[in-house]
C-alpha cells in the first residue's frame, strides 16, 4: 500500500501479488478502507484520504485475505498548505555550489519577522506564510546579503532562489 499527497488530500492505492512470482495487480478500488480516527481523516472507497485536522492517522486497507496498513501525518487543505509555502535553494553565485545555513528572514508586508535557517543542503523552506508580497532576505557571514521580492499568490507553488556572492 502507498499514499502520495494530492490537491486537498491524499490518494492511497492497494495491489496485491496472487503468488510470489507474480506481477503485483492494482485492487485499490475492491479493498475496503479505514482510518484509526476518523476525527482526523476519513478515507473512501477508493483510498482517498480527506484531512479534518491536523493530526497522525493509520489508513487500513484489506483485500480479501490481506491486510496493511501505514501512518501519515495529514493537514486539511493536501497541497493548498504548500500554496501557503516559499521554498528554494541559495547558491553560490561564483561557483554555483550550494550553500547551507544562510539566514532567510522576511523584512516586510504580511509575513514580516518570519525567518529560517537553510539546510546543509542549500536548501530552505518556510511554511504557512499569508499569501501577499514581501522582500526576502539572504544573509550568510562571508557573503554579500541579497534581498529579493516575492509574491505568493496562494493558489500555486512558489518557487524562490538566491545568489550570494562571496566577500572578496
Amino acid at each position: 500500500m502507498g499514499c502520495g499527497e494530492v490537491v486537498n488530500g491524499y490518494q492511497c492505492n492497494a495491489s496485491v501479488a496472487d503468488s510470489p512470482t507474480s506481477q503485483p495487480r492494482d485492487v485499490t478500488g475492491l479493498a475496503t478502507w479505514s482510518t484509526s480516527d476518523p476525527g482526523v481523516a476519513t478515507v473512501n472507497s477508493v483510498g482517498f484520504v480527506t484531512a479534518l485536522r491536523n493530526g497522525d492517522v493509520a489508513v487500513r486497507t484489506s483485500y480479501r485475505d490481506v491486510e496493511g496498513f501505514l501512518t501519515l501525518t495529514v493537514r486539511p487543505g493536501g497541497a493548498n498548505y504548500y500554496y501557503k509555502a516559499l521554498s528554494g535553494w541559495i547558491i553560490d553565485a561564483r561557483n554555483e555550489t550550494k550553500i547551507g545555513g544562510v539566514t532567510v528572514r522576511v523584512l516586510d508586508g504580511p509575513n514580516a519577522n518570519r525567518m529560517v535557517v537553510g539546510g546543509s543542503d542549500g536548501a530552505y523552506q518556510m511554511y504557512e506564510l499569508e499569501p501577499g508580497t514581501f522582500t526576502v532576505q539572504f544573509s550568510k557571514p562571508g557573503y554579500v546579503t541579497s534581498t529579493l521580492r516575492a509574491s505568493l499568490p496562494g493558489d500555486r507553488f512558489v518557487s524562490l532562489d538566491a545568489r550570494l556572492t562571496p566577500i572578496p
